[in-house]
């Protein structure tokens, strides 16, 4: 365990590293990786780059696992996780992304949301807006998950100016939609307007 938790620390720095031949480096061992540890660590490293061994890496790594439901949720995540708001649009569009799947929309929402914080709290909104759609669409088909997709917003005071408007106005896009109770709950103390409705 010791042994992997280092490599994967080394992919990690490699793929940091402003060196023009880790992509290809990268796609060598991932295309190597002797356990899905380090086939997972390679795929975040090169995620974080572009060029055609990202490419190749997340097609491969499809290709190789798309029957199997568990491990797709770690391929989403990983670009959600490590993209920007338009990759949210091309993911959520992917033919295996279902609403109705909780983990599947974690895996693409909650990545983005919570770990991708950059593009996510975007000073132009468009982190916002990149899980809006899906919010509401999650809220019609399950409103528990929409719920706890919510939450995402409730720090928003904290954030600079510029992101802090657009996270109030995305707030007040999704409560002038009419969620679900639990939804509407969550976003109304998020805006301090729970007790205005009484």
């Amino acid at each position: 365990a010791g042994i992997r938790a280092l490599r994967a620390a080394a992919i990690t720095l490699l793929g940091a590293a402003a060196n023009a031949d880790a992509p290809r480096q990268l796609l060598a061992i991932f295309e190597a990786a002797p356990d899905m540890t380090e086939r997972l660590a390679t795929l975040r490293a090169l995620c974080g780059l572009n060029g055609d061994e990202r490419m190749a890496a997340l097609a491969r790594f499809e290709a190789d696992w798309q029957h199997n439901a568990l491990v797709m949720d770690k391929w989403f995540s990983v670009q959600a996780a490590t993209g920007e708001a338009s990759d949210i649009a091309r993911l959520t569009a992917h033919p295996a992304f279902e609403i109705r799947n909780p983990n599947r929309v974690r895996a693409v929402i909650s990545a983005f949301a919570v770990q991708n914080l950059g593009a996510f709290h975007a000073p132009d909104g468009s982190g916002y807006r990149a899980i809006e759609a899906t919010i509401l669409a999650a809220d019609t088909a399950n409103p528990a998950l929409s719920a706890r997709l919510v939450t995402a917003y409730e720090q928003w005071r904290l954030l600079e100016p510029r992101a802090k408007a657009e996270a109030q106005a995305a707030l007040r896009r999704l409560q002038a939609a009419g969620l679900s109770p639990n939804a509407g709950d969550i976003v109304a103390r998020a805006l301090g307007t729970l007790h205005d409705q009484g």
